[in-house]
């Protein structure tokens, strides 16, 4: 089982190649919830607010961007 808590704070991307909701292809979670239809972990993206599913979501390699 992946650890999603150690992605927080780190650069991820939906492996769909869609954008998250502020238009980024890439975000940074901040902190993990229940999805609220789902009821499976999500991340809360910093940007936006938004959430999406952890599992929807992949780690940037070292998880750093330039």
């Amino acid at each position: 089982m992946i650890n999603y808590e150690l992605w927080l704070n780190k650069f991820v991307y939906k492996t769909s190649g869609k954008p998250f909701k502020s238009g980024d292809k890439l975000g940074k979670p901040v902190k993990i919830i229940e999805h609220p239809q789902l009821h499976i972990p999500a991340f809360v993206m910093k940007d936006d607010g938004s959430y999406v599913e952890c599992r929807r979501c992949e780690l940037l390699i070292g998880g750093e961007y330039e």
